[in-house]
């Protein structure tokens, strides 16, 4: 956001997401609201999930192996 302001010379931005993008935006204004930048005016999110606790349809990509896999290696990397 910092660079797009400072090539537009905009102080606010409209922001859109999609997918993955809009789950990573809401993390970024739960953020920004947190240490208290306002610089995202709107944001519009499309096909965004937001809420973990029930995957939904992208449970049929997960099975508790899976998981159990992952968890492991975000453990070994940080991530």
């Amino acid at each position: 956001m910092r660079v797009i302001r400072e090539i537009t010379g905009a102080e606010h931005v409209n922001l859109v997401s999609l997918c993955l993008g809009g789950t990573l935006s809401a993390l970024a204004l739960a953020y920004d609201a947190h240490i208290g930048d306002d610089s995202i005016n709107c944001a519009t999110f499309l096909n965004t999930h937001t809420s973990f606790s029930e995957p939904g349809v992208l449970g049929i990509f997960t099975d508790e192996a899976t998981i159990e896999g992952l968890e492991k290696q975000m453990e070994k990397k940080g991530y």
